[in-house]
């Protein structure tokens, strides 16, 4: 049985996985910068509507760990429109050039989309899904 401590565990947990790829992803560009200097830095729509959605996770993260009902729907739907960004982004978009860091950074990616997805099946089928009513 899941109780609300070892929810809220969880949801620290994601969040602390998600702080780690972005500190990891800004010490990879630290340590080995990309010299393209015909590199294209404009925002394109995509970006900006990964940014807006990308707030309204971590907003909704806060509102789970607070067991505001809102917070249910916005994580849904902000982990759904993330994962489709991420399937038409084209490349990985964490990594933007190959280094020794680019493995840690793939596997503590990868592993934020295990505890979001363990967040959403605790959301809908344990006794937790009674606290957001």
């Amino acid at each position: 049985m899941v109780t609300k401590k070892i929810f809220k565990n969880v949801i620290l947990t994601l969040f602390a996985l998600n702080a780690t790829v972005m500190m990891l992803a800004i010490v990879e560009e630290i340590l080995y910068p990309i010299n393209d200097i015909n590199e294209d830095i404009s925002f394109t729509l995509l970006d900006v509507a990964a940014i807006i959605i990308g707030f309204s996770y971590f907003l909704s993260l806060f509102l789970l760990y607070k067991f505001k009902a809102i917070g249910k729907k916005l994580f849904v739907t902000s982990f759904i429109l993330l994962f489709i960004i991420l399937l038409f982004s084209g490349d990985y978009w964490v990594c933007d050039n190959y280094s020794s860091l680019s493995p840690i950074i793939t596997i503590v990616d990868l592993l934020c989309y295990v505890v979001a997805g363990m967040i959403v099946s605790i959301l809908y089928f344990t006794s937790i899904k009674k606290e957001f009513e």
